[in-house]
This record gives C-alpha cells, structure tokens and sequence, in this order.
C-alpha cells in the first residue's frame, strides 16, 4: 500500500493539528504567547516529556523489534537533554560547538569528558541515521517507523525554514517582518517540534 494511503490518519492530524496553532497568535496576547512558546512554557515542557515517553516506548519495543529500536531510544533521551538544555548545563554553552574546546579556559579533562560525551551523541544519531537509510533502502516507505521518522525531519525542517526567513528577510532587504511572523513562526517551530 502507498505510504500517503497507508499513513494518511496520521498525516491528516499533523495538517488539522498544524491549522489549530495557526491562529494562536491572533487568539492570544504577546504575553500569553510567549509564555505558551518559552522556553518554560506547556509546549516545550511537554516536548521534553514525550521524548522520555519516546524514549521509553522504544526501547520497550526493541525487545520484541529490531536492534534498531535500542538506539532511537536513546537517541530519544539525548533529544530529551537537549530539550532541557542541558548540553550547556557543565560547560555554559553548546558542548556540540567548536567554541568551547578552542577558546575557553576550561580545565583540558573536563573538555575530553564533554568532548566524549558529544562524540558518543554525535555516533549515536549517526546510527539512527544509518538504519533509517538502511530502512528506507530496502523497504523504502513501507515501515511505519521510516514514515513517522520522515514526517518527523520534514515537519521540523520546514519549521526551521520558516524561522530563518525572518533573518534572511532582514539580512537582505533591511527590512524587518511583523511582529506577528514571529509569533506565527514560534506556534509553529515549538508546536511542531511538540
């Protein structure tokens, strides 16, 4: 069966869903907005919440799937550290940027544990990936798995696109967007990502 028949529910929930968060900005005030879209606000809290929950249904499933289940688990949780910033929480900032390990005074043992740390992620998600090519090489779009996980990188991409046009417009007329962009762009970024 085609993936848009097959996975067609799921698709048509990620479109009705995506048109619920489209008005909010004109529904709610700046505040209530940025509160419902920061950083300690329901959306990014619950998005840290399903990734455990992510997490935690995988790696139950691994017993009865494949091997691969193991590390889209974990990668789960690492999604679930990033969500709550914690990837800065030793060092201050992102141990994925070169900044820390080039420029700060930090002690040399504490950049080769963080350092460690941000190599095992990194290799983790490299095998995420690699079983999703695997996957979708072989099997192309016919595990539910490969469909969610596609809907999930496309959905997050265009939200990033979005969020970046902003700037781009910016960088290169001079000119600044609306005040409301910005919050369309924040409903849809934090609530896709949810």
């Amino acid at each position: 069966m085609p993936f848009f028949l097959r996975f067609r529910s799921v698709l048509l929930a990620e479109f009705v869903y995506i048109l619920l968060l489209l008005p909010l900005p004109w529904l709610l005030s700046w505040q209530q907005m940025r509160w419902l879209f920061s950083e300690q606000g329901p959306f990014e809290v619950l998005s840290a919440v399903l990734w455990v929950v992510l997490g935690v249904f995988c790696l139950l499933s691994a017993k009865l799937g494949p091997r691969r289940l193991i590390s889209c688990g974990l990668a789960s949780f690492a999604a679930f550290a990033r969500e709550l910033d914690l990837h800065t929480a030793i060092t201050g900032m992102s141990i994925f940027k070169s900044h820390y390990y080039l420029k700060t005074p930090a002690p040399i043992a504490q950049k080769l544990l963080v350092g460690a740390l941000a190599l095992a992620i990194l290799a983790l998600l490299i095998d995420v990936l690699a079983a999703g090519l695997r996957a979708l090489r072989q099997d192309g779009l016919q595990q539910d798995w490969m469909c969610s996980a596609l809907l999930g990188v496309v959905t997050t991409a265009a939200t990033k696109g979005l969020d970046k046009v902003e700037a781009f417009t910016h960088d290169f007329t001079g000119h600044q967007l609306p005040q409301i962009w910005g919050l369309v762009v924040a409903a849809l970024e934090e609530g896709v990502e949810m």
